[in-house]
């Protein structure tokens, strides 16, 4: 909306906000360059938080009156619901979202808005509001983060078995399994999400108290306002709150390697989707075709996120070089931080949403990447490892193996056709059983190694993954990957019946709870799924509060785990009960156990 020119002009037209030491206002090209609105009137909904905020502490510290913080606190929210109903107009003169929500706050409320800025800069101002920004970002792009491990891991798990051909230098390596594959990119995922974190705990400082640089003669109080935005703590120099914009820089870093991680998920699915590779088939609702070829269906989704990542590293390049040689304080160059930021965030989310849905549309071959994974030439480390576990050097092991390879090449023929009279003319290390290593899929088994690619390996992963997944969402005690508690939801009982828990006292004054691995579900029917347990803990007349998550860590190779014990360390010192519910990979639950009870300790 347009303000009256009264209202938003000083001496001779020039702009009021600041006006008072000119004599003329800026030509409107001027305007037009230096304005930033255009952009970053999408912080009014933090600018208005922070100055609801900051009305609050100044009127409990009397430097404003209290009816002055109720019309300036009223005025605001009338903004925001402008702004959220589409009625609110900035204009050129507003300059930035800070003027534009000073000037329609004092169309609202009159001399009272004009407090609002007592004792703040837009210095201040700006990198509160951005701060206040960058927590939403964080936890919108957090969450599509874990929307695509999600993705992966349900993907994993629907093709357990699947082989397909691992790479290095772009030539077909070692038969990997399609989930251990998938699970590289959850890995550089979870790192993503844990520099997320971290970039979080430090943007975590109010800056709002800083002024345009010296602070101010005002009794102010900063923790009033750090405690009202939800700030962890108030920054502790008032030059470094307002010149400094690491903390944006360690953001757009963080965003930068995110996608360089899924450029490259979005790289391999363009490239099984070729003619020359068909290891996936894309799905119409994320593909598109050609304006000339009939025929063409092509990967655009994958390689829009791909492309993307350019723009991204070129966000962080940007504010880098904006911000190098800085002197302090402020500069208008820090003006620039805004529109990489947004673009980089909206990239991000915009990014994860589709490669989710794209990769739980993809359709796999699975038959063409188990042919491709038994290229016999694949397992001749195999063979290395072979004549190695008969004490054969591997440097003499691998040379012989290379001579092998060399043999089959020039005569045409292929590993798998060797017998072993003809690999011991290579080596009197090979047995007769030396022809069992040039099976694909048994080479994929025997990679039991911490890390490796065998099924084993694969499964004991998932249910770990999947028992994490579930610790998230009940809000159960372990969840290392984040450390994030967050609301419980009531599990769906299933007819897995769980047997007697037993619990007591320990030395040390917690609770130690025991029971037995369940064998069969209520219809008799054996168990052969089973991922873990959750504890729940009830004190008082309270209700029962899960605690803690079990996982059940079977070793394909030895007798499963029968018995599993949790100890309570933060068991309150009274009566309290026990129960534990079991899980399968499904995610289903059991009912729970019978209740226990542990008396308080008498001592």
């Amino acid at each position: 909306m347009t303000a009256k020119k009264s209202d938003t002009t000083g001496s001779e037209g020039s702009n009021r906000t600041w006006g008072g030491r000119f004599s003329r206002r800026p030509s409107e090209r001027t305007q037009a360059f230096t304005a930033s609105i255009g952009f970053d009137i999408r912080l009014l909904p933090y600018d208005i938080r922070a100055g609801i905020a900051h009305a609050e502490m100044l009127a409990a510290q009397k430097i404003i009156p209290a009816g002055d913080r109720d019309a300036i606190v009223k005025g605001l929210r009338s903004i925001l619901i402008e702004f959220e109903q589409g009625r609110f107009t900035p204009t050129l003169d507003d300059e930035d979202v800070h003027m534009a929500v000073e000037r329609r706050l004092i169309e609202i409320a009159g001399k009272a808005g004009a407090r609002l800025h007592t004792a703040r800069s837009r210095n201040d101002q700006v990198v509160t509001d951005v701060r206040l920004y960058m927590k939403d970002a964080i936890a919108g792009v957090d969450a599509g983060i874990a929307k695509l491990q999600k993705t992966l891991i349900d993907v994993a798990r629907k093709h357990e078995d699947a082989i397909l051909p691992g790479y290095t230098h772009m030539q077909r390596a070692q038969p990997v399994l399609l989930g251990h594959h998938l699970l590289a990119y959850y890995d550089m995922l979870a790192r993503d999400r844990a520099r997320l974190a971290d970039c979080l705990r430090r943007l975590d400082v109010l800056a709002l108290g800083a002024g345009a640089l010296a602070g101010t003669t005002l009794p102010i109080d900063p923790k009033h306002v750090a405690k009202s935005l939800g700030f962890a703590r108030v920054s502790e120099n008032s030059i470094d709150a307002v010149a400094d914009r690491d903390f944006i820089l360690e953001y757009l870093s963080a965003i930068a390697i995110l996608f360089a991680h899924i450029s490259r998920w979005a790289g391999e699915i363009t490239l099984w989707a070729t003619s020359e590779f068909r290891f996936v088939l894309l799905d119409d609702a994320y593909s598109t075709g050609s304006s000339m070829m009939p025929q063409k269906k092509n990967p655009d989704i994958a390689e829009l996120v791909r492309g993307k990542s350019g723009r991204v590293y070129g966000n962080l390049l940007a504010l880098l070089t904006a911000i190098k040689g800085l002197p302090l304080a402020y500069n208008s160059d820090l003006q620039e931080d805004k529109e990489p930021l947004f673009d980089s965030t909206d990239s991000a989310i915009g990014s994860l949403e589709q490669l989710s849905g794209l990769t739980a549309s993809l359709s796999f071959d699975i038959e063409r990447m188990a042919d491709a994974g038994s290229e016999d030439l694949m397992l001749a480390t195999d063979l290395a490892e072979y004549l190695v576990g008969r004490g054969v050097p591997f440097r003499d092991a691998h040379e012989v193996c290379g001579s092998i390879v060399a043999h089959v090449i020039k005569t045409g023929t292929k590993l798998t056709e060797l017998d072993a009279a003809t690999l011991s003319g290579f080596s009197d290390a090979f047995e007769a059983d030396a022809a069992k290593m040039l099976d694909p899929r048994a080479a994929v088994a025997r990679r039991t190694s911490p890390g490796g690619t065998s099924g084993s390996n694969l499964k004991k992963r998932l249910r770990k993954l999947v028992a994490l997944a579930l610790a998230a969402t009940l809000g159960a005690a372990i969840t290392p990957a984040c450390g994030v508690r967050t609301s419980p939801r009531p599990p769906e009982d299933t007819n897995i019946a769980m047997g007697t828990v037993k619990a007591e006292r320990t030395a040390e004054g917690g609770v130690k709870v025991r029971w037995r691995r369940p064998k069969t579900s209520a219809d008799g029917t054996r168990l052969r799924d089973l991922t873990g347990f959750v504890v729940a803990r009830r004190s008082g007349a309270g209700e029962f509060r899960d605690i803690a998550l079990v996982p059940v860590e079977d070793n394909r190779r030895v007798r499963p785990q029968q018995t599993f014990t949790f100890v309570d360390t933060d068991a309150p010192r009274i009566d309290v009960q026990y129960r534990v519910r079991a899980f399968d990979s499904h995610d289903q639950h059991g009912t729970a156990s019978p209740i226990i009870e542990v008396v308080a300790p008498t001592n």
